[in-house]
């Protein structure tokens, strides 16, 4: 057998650099795609969150309301549900889900004390049972 044939040499010297750099483009490029993705999953996340917002604001600055909150947490707590049926396993997220709801709930007893035609108003809006 010639000495530097076989496995060894496969093992040594640049082929294994060639490898390497193979698998460094491959997890770049990997990255990037992913990285891609996501910067287009928050632009769309940004673009129905102002959609959201100036559909319930209650007027022209109103980022805050009670009215504008509501309907963020329960677009929120709609995802969410989205991602539990697709893992069902979740358990530490299931408790964010839940501390949403209950925030959702304080706000909505909030504006029923508040003003009883905005809460039955934002119920039947966004679909909520009482």
């Amino acid at each position: 057998m010639r000495s530097g044939s076989g496995p060894e040499k496969s093992l040594s010297g640049s082929g294994n650099r060639c490898y390497e750099y193979a698998v460094d483009l491959s997890l770049k490029i990997l990255y990037n795609h992913l990285f891609v993705k996501e910067v287009a999953e928050l632009v769309l996340v940004k673009d129905k969150k102002k959609n959201i917002i100036d559909s319930y604001k209650v007027h022209t600055k109103d980022t805050g309301s009670a009215e504008v909150q509501i309907a963020l947490l329960t677009e929120r707590i709609n995802s969410l549900s989205g991602h539990f049926q697709l893992h069902k396993k979740d358990h530490h997220s299931r408790g964010g889900l839940l501390a949403l709801v209950g925030r959702r709930r304080r706000l909505l007893s909030y504006l029923k004390k508040k003003d009883i035609k905005k809460y039955e108003g934002i119920l039947e809006k966004l679909g909520l049972r009482k």
